[in-house]
């Protein structure tokens, strides 16, 4: 299969998938230790899975749009229309969270319920889109300069 990524992007890809899956690891241990030693749960275990999915997906996909590793090498040029779907996707699903008043039922009795999924996709997207206006802003500039 022919690969769209040049070798920098490949293990730039790989260091961010090590980056989340030592993270996934932190993030088990961390609840695995709240459930175990902690007088009260603080997450359900609907949103520790959640979080498990969430976090390190968020995380991964910022590193690689931030190193140029998430496009490929002929997808530059669509950078900015995608930053600004991505930006658009985020808002809407935030939109969505904030008028449908699940936001009031996030952490309910102390506890953060699975409603945190909601925030979580609209951060995701946001981030997405964020991380891809800022590189392609930054890729504008370097080609004015030159």
């Amino acid at each position: 299969m022919k690969q769209n990524f040049d070798e920098r992007q490949l293990l730039v890809r790989q260091k961010g998938y090590k980056y989340a899956f030592i993270m996934e690891m932190v993030l088990i241990v961390i609840f695995y230790t709240d459930t175990l030693f902690a007088t009260k749960e603080y997450f359900t275990m609907s949103a520790i899975l959640a979080l498990l999915l969430f976090l390190p997906v968020i995380f991964v996909t910022g590193y690689m749009v931030l190193n140029d590793a998430y496009y490929r090498v002929n997808e530059f040029n669509k950078l900015g229309f995608s930053s600004l779907f991505f930006l658009g996707l985020g808002l809407f699903h935030l939109y969505i969270f904030l008028s449908s008043q699940s936001y009031q039922r996030v952490i309910v009795d102390g506890q953060v319920t699975n409603n945190i999924v909601s925030v979580l996709s609209a951060i995701m997207f946001l981030n997405v889109g964020l991380c891809s206006s800022y590189k392609y802003l930054q890729n504008r500039r370097t080609r004015k300069r030159k």
